[in-house]
C-alpha cells in the first residue's frame, strides 16, 4: 500500500485526514511544520506529500523547493483555502502534482486526487524501467534499435552499429582483464615448452598464426591512408578518457580506491595531426587501461602535451607500481606473458603506422612515463622550441 505525509500546522485538520485516509488502508505519517516534514520525508520516503500552503515560519511553498533541493521525489499535493487559490497555481506551474480545497468538504474529491496521483506515478515507474531496458537477442546478442519507430518493431543491428548511431562511439575490440590474463598464460605456457604432445603443438601452431595474422593486420602500414584524417590530438585524448571513465569509475567504487585522470595539461591551441581518429583513440585507450592494471590500489594518470611546428609529443605519466627493464623491453611484444596485455603491441603499431615514434620509462614502484613523437600535420606552432621531457 502506499505511503502519505501529511504536513499541516492545523493539528486537528491533520488527524481528521490522517483517520479518513488510514481506513482506506494508506500507511499515514504527520507532520506539523515545514521543518519536521523534511524529516520524515527523508527518512520514511513516501509516495505522496499533502502539503498545506499556509504555515507559520516555513510556508508550503518554501518545504515544496527544499523537498525537491534534498532530492525528495515524492508527488505532491498542495492543500490550499478558497482565497490562496492563486498559490495551487503557482504550484503546479513549479511542477507540484495536484491540489485540494480546504476545507475537503468532500472526501471522493479527495479519493480522486489520490487516484489521479498514484496513476501518475506508476506511470513515472514504468517509463523509468523500460526505458532503462535495452533489448538484446539471447543468440546472436544484436541489439533492436527502436528509434524513429514503434516499440518493438526495430532493426536488429550489431552492438557496434548501435552505439555508433545512438551514441557516436566507435568500438574498439581488444580483451578484457579475464581474458587477457587467460590468453597471456597460455601464450607464456606454450613458449616455455609445456606443451607435451603433437596435438597441443599443432593447435599452438595454428592459434599463434591466428594471433599474428591478427597482429599484423593492426600494425602493418597502410599504405594507402585509409581513414586518416585531419584531427586535433587533445580532442581525441579526450574521448579516450571519457570512453574509459565509467570503467575506472566503477572500479574505484567497488574497491574503495581513487583515480584521477587529469588532462590539464595539455597545451593552448590545436596540436592537428593526419591520422586514423578510431586508431589514434584505441591507442590512448589501451595506454589508460594498462595504466589502470598497474594502479590497483589507485592513483592518477596526467597527460601532457608539447609541440613545435614539425611534432606534437605527448607525455603519459602514472603513479602505478611500474616495471623491471625486462618487462619494459618486451612490452611491446604481442606474446609478451607479463601483464602488459595486447594493448601495447597495437600501441606500437599504431604509432609507427603514423611516422611516429614511442619511448617508456618505468621504475618498480616508481610508475611508468609513456612519451609519444607524432609528426604535425598543418600550420606552424611556436608554441614551444624543445621538445625534451
Amino acid at each position: 500500500m502506499y505511503k502519505i505525509l501529511l504536513v499541516d500546522d492545523e493539528t486537528k485538520a491533520c488527524k481528521f485526514l490522517a483517520g479518513i485516509l488510514r481506513t482506506k488502508g494508506y500507511t499515514v505519517d504527520m507532520a506539523y511544520s515545514g521543518e519536521t516534514a523534511l524529516r520524515v520525508a527523508m527518512k520514511e520516503e513516501p509516495d505522496i506529500i499533502f502539503l498545506d500552503i499556509e504555515m507559520p515560519v516555513m510556508s508550503g511553498m518554501e518545504t515544496y523547493e527544499c523537498l525537491r533541493e534534498l532530492g525528495v521525489s515524492s508527488a505532491v499535493i498542495f492543500l490550499t483555502a478558497h482565497v490562496k487559490f492563486s498559490y495551487a497555481v503557482e504550484a503546479i506551474k513549479l511542477g507540484a502534482d495536484d491540489y485540494i480545497l480546504k476545507p475537503i468538504n468532500n472526501v471522493d474529491n479527495l479519493f480522486d486526487s489520490i487516484l489521479r496521483t498514484i496513476n501518475s506515478l506508476e506511470h513515472k515507474r514504468k517509463v523509468k524501467l523500460y526505458g532503462n531496458i535495452l533489448p538484446v537477442c539471447c543468440e546472436c546478442r544484436k541489439i533492436r534499435d527502436d528509434t524513429d519507430c514503434a516499440p518493438g518493431t526495430g532493426r536488429w543491428v550489431t552492438m557496434e552499429v548501435y552505439l555508433e548511431k545512438r551514441a557516436k562511439i566507435s568500438c574498439s575490440h581488444g580483451y578484457c582483464e579475464e581474458c587477457s590474463e587467460s590468453v597471456m598464460k597460455s601464450l607464456a605456457q606454450r613458449r616455455r615448452g609445456v606443451i607435451d604432445n603433437e596435438k597441443l603443438k599443432e593447435n599452438y601452431v595454428e592459434s599463434s598464426a591466428d594471433t599474428a595474422r591478427r597482429m599484423l593486420r593492426i600494425t602493418e602500414a597502410d599504405s594507402g591512408g585509409s581513414g586518416y584524417i585531419v584531427a586535433d590530438i587533445q580532442e581525441i585524448i579526450n574521448q579516450a578518457i571519457e570512453y574509459t571513465e565509467q570503467r575506472w569509475k566503477d572500479t574505484a567504487q567497488t574497491k574503495g580506491v581513487k583515480y584521477h585522470i587529469c588532462s590539464k595539461g595539455l597545451v593552448i591551441g590545436k596540436p592537428i595531426v593526419k591520422c586514423n581518429s578510431v586508431k589514434m583513440r584505441e591507442v590512448f585507450i589501451n595506454i589508460i587501461n594498462n595504466a589502470l592494471n598497474a594502479m590497483p590500489d589507485g592513483g592518477s594518470i596526467l597527460f601532457n602535451i608539447r609541440m613545435n611546428s614539425e611534432n606534437v609529443l605527448i607525455k603519459i605519466t602514472d603513479t602505478g607500481h611500474g616495471m623491471t627493464e625486462e618487462v619494459r623491453k618486451r612490452m611491446f611484444d604481442p606474446f609478451c606473458p607479463e601483464e602488459t596485455e595486447l594493448g601495447m603491441s597495437i600501441v606500437y603499431g599504431v604509432i609507427k603506422r603514423h611516422g611516429g615514434a614511442v619511448e617508456v620509462q618505468s621504475r618498480v614502484g616508481k610508475g611508468t612515463k609513456i612519451i609519444i613523437n607524432i609528426p604535425v600535420a598543418i600550420g606552424k606552432y611556436p608554441m614551444t622550441t624543445n621538445l625534451k621531457y
